[in-house]
């Protein structure tokens, strides 16, 4: 009989364990869903960022009638682009310069 008991006793504490962990997943779940839309709506200010400051490289280059403006790191150009084209780049060109903007 002490068997029996002690067996329920091991079940019980098994059952609040499962039950413990199921609580803390769903609040993890719940979370990572918070923080999924927190980062969403950040990627999307940063693309709006990007998009107005290309923006306003191409109508500075515009307006001065250059094609390109270089530093020692960057160069900066106009360029037609066709849709989807945003993460080509030339030749020989660095993929984290911004020159094919």
């Amino acid at each position: 009989m002490e068997r029996l008991q002690l067996f329920c006793e091991a079940i019980d504490v098994k059952i609040d364990r499962i039950g413990r962990f199921l609580r803390v997943m769903e609040t993890r779940a719940e979370y990572c869903k918070k923080e999924s839309a927190r980062y969403a709506v950040r990627a999307k200010r940063a693309q709006n960022k990007i998009e107005r400051t290309e923006s306003m490289v191409l109508y500075y280059l515009a307006s001065h009638d250059l094609k390109k403006i270089e530093s020692h790191e960057f160069t900066l150009r106009r360029t037609k682009k066709l849709p989807g084209q945003r993460g080509d780049h030339p030749a020989g060109q660095h993929p984290r310069s911004p020159s094919a903007l």
